[in-house]
């Protein structure tokens, strides 16, 4: 389960290289000229236990009041973060950039703004 003991720490850390199992989070931006595709389907909306939801506020607490990324980032509306809480069960919570603050996010990949997202860096927690 992640840790926010030390406070939110977002390094690069070779990002681009890391195996998909090593990475805890994804930062992704939109990109307009992506034209969003027609999917079909069922959305699932995850499911949190008490221990996740109370990361949620401190999560976005953290990333709207301190400096969380290792590297010079301005966030950009429509910015769209992904983070590991859990690698044992594969448990992410996402956060989205909206009216220049970070917020819980519970859209699904069926949002037609999230398919025209791309991926701007990715790595792991820091100490």
């Amino acid at each position: 389960m992640c840790n926010l003991d030390k406070g939110l720490k977002l390094c690069t850390c070779a990002g681009q290289s890391l195996h998909k199992n090593e990475i805890d989070w994804i930062l992704k931006r939109k990109d307009a000229s992506l034209s969003p595709l027609k999917i079909m389907g069922k959305a699932a909306v995850p499911q949190f236990n008490q221990e996740e939801k109370q990361l949620i506020p401190q999560i976005v607490h953290a990333l709207n009041n301190e400096s969380c990324f290792d590297f010079d980032y301005q966030a950009q509306e429509d910015d769209f973060l992904l983070l590991r809480i859990d690698k044992t069960n594969h448990r992410w919570l996402q956060f989205r950039f909206l009216h220049q603050a970070w917020q819980h996010d519970r859209s699904t990949k069926f949002n037609t703004w999230r398919q025209q997202l791309s991926e701007l860096d990715r790595g792991k927690f820091g100490a």
